[in-house]
């Protein structure tokens, strides 16, 4: 009911309800990503293309068609809408979200270099990636010859029921060298 209201609603030009039309705008299109809508990319889009001045939703927009990008594979995409989000403007919680979804985009396009530092400025948090970052950084430390802090982070994620099979060949091929 809100939907169909604010997208019949003719545009208003006094700015206190200009304001309040575009973050319904930015929450419909929000709630489209996460409720998995076909139209979500394009309702991302033109509340970016439409917003006349920066603001918060708009630069949250970035970060929420990111993390659509991302989900979708589509990790170009990703990488790009990500590098236009200003970090000040994500609580804790979404910027160890964002570090991690553009540093595995930047792992899997092969730019080593960013996915490292990012993996690295994420691997000590006990949060949801904290398996994951520290799996990609032991991987990214291992090719880089950096093998202490490989083991290290091995060796953090060794009872992780997803690594705990392929941690064990990295440990070898280090202690082997």
């Amino acid at each position: 009911m809100l939907f169909e209201y604010v997208q019949q609603t003719p545009a208003v030009y006094d700015r206190k309800h200009e304001t309040a039309y575009s973050h319904a705008q930015y929450l419909i299109a929000v709630c489209a990503v996460e409720l998995f809508q076909p139209d979500a990319e394009k309702l991302l889009i033109d509340f970016i293309n439409s917003s006349a001045y920066d603001n918060a939703d708009k630069r949250m927009a970035h970060y929420h068609l990111g993390r659509y990008y991302f989900r979708q594979r589509k990790y170009k995409d990703a990488i790009e809408s990500l590098e236009k989000v200003e970090q000040s403007s994500l609580n804790i919680e979404e910027r160890d979200e964002y570090k991690f979804l553009l540093a595995y985009c930047y792992f899997f396009k092969k730019d080593f270099d960013k996915a490292y530092n990012l993996f690295k400025s994420i691997k000590d948090k006990t949060n949801k990636y904290y398996y994951p970052a520290n799996y990609y950084y032991g991987y990214l430390a291992f090719t880089k010859g950096n093998y202490n802090e490989a083991i290290k982070s091995f060796d953090r994620i060794s009872d992780s029921k997803s690594y705990q099979k392929i941690i064990p060949y990295y440990k070898s091929q280090i202690l082997f060298k």
